[in-house]
């Protein structure tokens, strides 16, 4: 029997026409762990099948009295339709915890400066990230870009604006409408976010880091203009809402005989075969563990796990830093045995 923890909606608020929060408690007592920026993962029953869902924390660890989700409906999304139009106060639904890499380093001892780019419903985990910095690191200045289509669909307007008077010296907001007859103040194009760059980036680039969550093309155009300022990749953070993105052809596996497996999950240890085209994942979904994961694609992170020994290759990776990947940290949806048997454990 797979274990996933109940969550009970203690309430829900209402954020925009199509948007709202849904405030969470553990069933067992227990807290739920995560950190500002992360995701919970959803697991529903669809008879035979089981389909996961993720969406953003907009609450904050330890700011927040309990952790909230908020979730923006899509006209063709049938789980985030199910939360805004059917699921009520006292509903109780599954969740195999949560996960995510969209979160601050563990040492910001040299950062002064973060510029927060969001765009519509990507606000949800920097909202989370701009509560915790306010209220843990005083001394780091804020920038958040926040592009809408007007005032009245804005989630988080007040609670932002309202933030941005209690802290004028650290959290400076740049509101973009696109029914802004202003061009300037309308829409976050190339020559527009290189002027935010060069009006309120204080400190040199090895002391910023640069946080984006929103459509995929969105979030390109702002790695290039980055990219053109000369900013490394490891100071550049984006969370993937998986929306309008292109399908990616894989590369060929450059390794696809059949290796040795082991697993070590929730304090046990697994055995099996592996062999390309079958993942990790697969191979642990196959031995019926209830191993975390989400969109399978190698966009979200929710599946990561790390290698204690052997090499493993990865189709895809759109979440894994350079620093993260030599820690050992890898996606078991998109990992693969690279030319030796491998060890994977999602204990450590």
């Amino acid at each position: 029997m797979k274990e996933y923890r109940k969550l009970l909606i203690k309430e829900i608020r209402q954020e925009t026409a199509d948007t709202k929060t849904f405030v969470l408690q553990a069933i067992d007592g227990a807290g739920i762990s995560y950190r500002a920026g992360q995701f919970l993962t959803f697991v529903f029953d669809k008879g035979e099948q089981e389909k996961r869902r993720s969406y953003s924390f907009s609450s904050a660890p330890g700011i927040d009295p309990l952790p909230a989700i908020t979730v923006k409906r899509v006209a063709n999304g049938e789980f985030s339709r199910q939360f805004t139009d059917r699921f009520k106060v006292g509903d109780v639904l599954l969740s195999s915890g949560g996960s995510g890499f969209f979160v601050l380093p563990d040492s910001l001892a040299t950062i002064k400066q973060i510029f927060l780019f969001a765009a519509g419903s990507g606000i949800t985990p920097i909202y989370s990230l701009i509560k915790t910095i306010l209220h843990h690191h005083h001394s780091i200045k804020l920038v958040l870009v926040y592009s809408n289509k007007n005032e009245k669909g804005t989630i988080f307007l007040n609670e932002l604006r309202d933030l941005e008077k209690r802290y004028p010296d650290q959290l400076r907001i740049v509101w973009l409408f696109s029914d802004s007859k202003n061009l300037l103040q309308a829409r976050l194009s190339r020559l527009v976010l290189e002027d935010i760059l060069h009006r309120h980036q204080l400190y040199d680039k090895n002391e910023v880091l640069y946080y984006m969550c929103g459509p995929y093309y969105y979030m390109l155009m702002i790695q290039i203009v980055l990219k053109g300022q000369g900013i490394e990749q490891a100071h550049i953070k984006k969370e993937n809402f998986n929306t309008d993105q292109p399908v990616i052809t894989e590369p060929a596996a450059p390794d696809t005989g059949t290796h040795q497996l082991k697993i070590f999950f929730k304090g046990k240890e697994y055995q099996s075969t592996i062999a390309y085209p079958d993942s990790i994942l697969t191979v642990a979904k196959n031995l019926g563990l209830a191993v975390p994961y989400s969109c399978e694609a190698g966009r979200c992170g929710a599946c990561a796990a790390t290698c204690l020994s052997g090499k493993v290759w990865m189709a895809y990776n759109e979440v894994l830093m350079d620093d993260e990947i030599a820690k050992g940290k890898v996606l078991t949806c998109k990992g693969h045995p690279l030319n030796s048997d491998i060890v994977i454990s999602w204990d450590k």
